[in-house]
């Protein structure tokens, strides 16, 4: 317990006949009754020698204890501190005395005495840098050194300790797919010494035998280290230019239909207004593409930018949230092709017959798809339906809930969205062209949906039910078209992105050319033939 520290001059002499002088000056002074002087006599007095009775343990020192008052009895008399100094019994000796009560020691004196025992002990070793410890216990010397080397080693093993409780309070989930795994040394060449050779498909290919594409391929069987630490070198300015250039189009495509619209006959603004609506459509897929990439943290090499950039400026206006994106989406990455992948409703029931294809498209066009995506949305936002990004609908549980509780969610879930597109209305009411929100809207109802059902069914569509990546992905070809629509900054390279979803967007093409030189995948289809791939079943 700590006391305040006041002047020792007044307050170490001696408190004759019971009666206590205190530090406050103008309070009348009178005896202490008999109680408070026979526990003023059980205090602690000050001594200059530690000494314990055989086979008595330091604990058992504590005041009041019985066997304190054993071992006093004992040793001839005289009172026993909690820290095995002793004082003859009768002696004088001065009591410390504060605003309420008096003490029978000075504060701090152990921590003084022990200050002292360390530096009579550590006297011999300060040539070593070792340091002095001091006896705490009956027998031990008066104390021993430590070497610095015996310091590290304690340091090395409580650093240990530490990391361990870290791992065990680490919150459990999907893993981290964002890091390359670690790369281990194929070959040894001599003792703390590396050589590396290549990747150990590779070097069973050049020694003759062929690379068994059953088994699973990892990606430390297809890339040295220097491989891989090249593939997923991350740029700021490339992030930069992903998110500014689609930010560019989207206003382009803006500027294009005002002008449109002021020059153009009925039927020329007709053209343009399906034109823009197609061009902003596939920036908002470019917009959720740049989140992925962001929740990978592979768009820019800063945390702040991947995690409060990114949503600010890509995921918030389309009505989504990187830190509810994230976990959803790795999960999909540690269960592709499962029963538990989330996204699997996507491409559930394919191959599907062309009839049917066409009427899932119509659908996607006509704005029925996007109306019913909105209105989930809102319900997940309120509370109502569990949080996803596909038709996998599911109920939340509504115990307990309040009327008031659901708007209240509603505004806090969705308030980035209201804010971005806010601002959004409001940088086109002030150029004077508030109409143009609707083109944004109606974009994001009709042709983004369809956007989304052609890059989900290209993606992993008709595959086989595997843990490899070369097996349940596809890689396609994009041309200008597909990349201005349906596959924006390389998201067609699909294959690659599971292999290492390390890897940035603009060196997936560098990744796949590379794969293809050893082997590894095949000539990509493009979107047309997975489509009629999607679509090749007969009606029955």
């Amino acid at each position: 317990m700590a006391h305040r520290r006041i002047a020792a001059a007044p307050l170490e002499r001696r408190v004759p006949d019971g009666v206590v002088h205190l530090a406050r000056p103008g309070r009348p002074h009178r005896p202490r009754p008999p109680r408070a002087r026979a526990r003023d006599a059980r205090l602690p007095r000050m001594g200059q020698e530690p000494v314990r009775t055989p086979g008595q343990h330091r604990r058992q020192c504590r005041l009041g204890a019985p066997a304190a008052d054993q071992a006093r009895r004992r040793a001839g008399g005289g009172r026993v501190r909690r820290d095995g100094l002793r004082r003859p019994a009768g002696s004088a000796h001065p009591r410390a005395v504060g605003r309420r009560r008096a003490v029978g020691y000075v504060p701090h004196a152990r921590r003084a005495a022990r200050r002292l025992a360390c530096a009579r002990a550590g006297a011999r070793s300060r040539r070593g840098r070792a340091r002095g410890v001091p006896a705490r216990r009956q027998g031990d010397p008066a104390g021993r050194l430590r070497s610095a080397a015996a310091g590290a080693v304690r340091r090395r093993r409580r650093a240990r300790g530490v990391h361990r409780m870290r791992a065990a309070l680490r919150r459990r989930g999907p893993p981290d797919l964002a890091r390359p795994p670690r790369q281990r040394a194929s070959v040894r060449a001599g003792r703390g010494a590396r050589r590396d050779r290549g990747p150990p498909a590779l070097a069973r290919e050049a020694a003759g035998g062929d690379i068994d594409m059953n088994d699973r391929i990892r990606i430390r069987d297809l890339f040295t280290r220097d491989e891989i630490r090249a593939l997923t070198a991350r740029s700021n300015w490339r992030g930069a230019w992903a998110v500014g250039s689609t930010w560019a189009v989207i206003a382009l495509a803006f500027a294009g239909l005002a002008y449109a619209r002021a020059h153009f006959p009925a039927w020329g603004f007709a053209l343009a207004l399906a034109a823009g609506m197609t061009i902003i459509a596939g920036r908002q897929l470019c917009l959720g593409i740049l989140q992925h990439d962001a929740a990978h943290g592979t768009l820019f090499r800063t945390r702040w930018a991947n995690d409060v950039l990114v949503d600010w400026l890509c995921a918030r206006p389309i009505w989504n949230a990187l830190h509810k994106y994230r976990p959803y989406h790795l999960m999909h990455h540690a269960t592709t092709s499962s029963r538990a992948d989330p996204d699997l409703s996507l491409v559930a029931g394919l191959p599907t017959t062309r009839a049917s294809l066409a009427r899932k498209c119509l659908r996607d066009l006509s704005g029925v798809t996007g109306v019913k995506f909105l209105i989930g949305r809102a319900l997940m936002d309120a509370g109502v339906l569990q949080w996803s990004l596909t038709n996998d609908i599911r109920r939340l549980p509504q115990t307990g809930r309040r009327w008031w509780d659901y708007p209240r969610a509603f505004l806090r879930a969705a308030a980035g969205m209201l804010i971005t597109n806010a601002i959004l209305l409001g940088a086109l009411w002030a150029s004077g062209h508030p109409w143009l929100y609707g083109v944004w809207v109606l974009a994001y109802v009709t042709p983004f949906p369809l956007f989304i059902r052609i890059r989900s069914m290209a993606e992993h569509a008709c595959l086989e039910t595997s843990d490899d990546p070369l097996r349940n992905t596809r890689t396609t070809h994009a041309g200008w078209l597909a990349r201005a629509t349906v596959a924006p900054i390389r998201v067609n390279y699909h294959v690659e992105h599971h292999l290492m979803a390390s890897v940035p967007y603009f060196r997936l093409p560098k990744m796949h050319r590379m794969l293809r030189a050893r082997g590894c995948v095949a000539r990509p289809p493009s979107y047309w033939q997975v489509l009629r791939t999607v679509s090749a079943k007969t009606a029955a």
